[in-house]
């Protein structure tokens, strides 16, 4: 996986999206990176759609967009220490059209190499937790997204726990995701959570632990299996008992990722909102 140069943050003058820019200034801090705080406007539309009156509404919508986006920025870099290092440089854009369009398309445009996202949060529902804009860009986008609970505390991550899914690619996920990472350092938690109704795995936790074993000695990696009624329970369980961080996940098998949204499991999303979440896109 190549380095993170530039985090695209999506900015809707919420709350939660000023606690995403935070995130990600302490992030571009260690990365060295820049960032694109990127502001979706609708275009206007005037009665009876006039071309001329519909120009100028949205003209002064942009313009007014650009100034909220500028105090907005200052506002978050006010707040944030990157621990002596220099503040990274964000670069404002206000860009016209819908949000998960737009958002992805200027990912691809300008060369992002991880979307931030703010969200507004569901305690204990993961599934509430994903807004309609950061559903439909985690299924758009092939860029990793890191997505930031509302009440998730502005710290870089020290403790990681990673979902296993046991698949042949797994050891290669994981050095992804640890040498995206690298820069923190964090300790590495791997979980596969067992479920009783569930398939029969190419990989064992044993084998995963087998390679990994003296290949990587600057990563501080350790390997667990657990058995849980679903997915949600033991990953909810897990992250709470070693305090993970983060918690990451893989798309690279849609079944599994299909499994977990699935309504019927809603009861069972009880991942706490505290903990961020970076999906990675085989």
């Amino acid at each position: 996986m190549k380095a993170i140069h530039k985090i695209l943050v999506p900015i809707d003058f919420s709350p939660h999206a000023e606690k995403a820019l935070q995130y990600a200034l302490a992030l571009a801090g260690q990365w060295g990176a820049v960032i694109d705080a990127v502001h979706v406007v609708f275009p206007e539309y005037e009665a009876l759609d006039v071309p001329v009156m519909t120009a100028v509404a949205t003209q002064k919508k942009l313009e007014a967009a650009r100034e909220v986006l500028t105090n907005f920025v200052d506002a978050a870099k006010a707040k944030v220490s990157v621990a002596g290092k220099k503040m990274p440089l964000v670069n404002e854009l206000v860009e016209l059209g819908t949000p998960v369009s737009t958002i992805v398309e200027t990912a691809e445009r300008d060369e992002a190499d991880l979307i931030l996202m703010g969200t507004q949060g569901e305690h204990n529902r993961l599934e509430r937790m994903f807004g309609s804009v950061s559903s439909g860009v985690l299924e758009r986008t092939e860029l990793p997204v890191w997505v930031i609970p509302a009440d998730a505390q502005i710290k870089l991550p020290e403790v990681v726990a990673y979902a296993a899914e046991l698949k042949p690619d797994e050891p290669y996920l994981i050095w992804k995701a640890a040498k995206m990472l690298a820069p923190m350092n964090p300790i590495f938690r791997c979980v596969h959570v067992k479920t009783a109704d569930g398939e029969a795995e190419p990989v064992s936790v044993e084998e995963l632990k087998g390679f990994f074993a003296g290949k990587t000695p600057t990563l501080q990696v350790s390997f667990h299996e657990i058995r849980e009624p679903s997915v949600a329970e033991g990953l909810d369980d897990f992250t709470d008992f070693y305090q993970a961080d983060l918690l990451i996940m893989s798309t690279h098998h849609r079944n599994v990722w299909d499994r977990f949204f699935h309504k019927s499991q809603t009861r069972q999303m009880a991942l706490s909102c505290r903990v961020p979440l970076l999906v990675i896109k085989d």
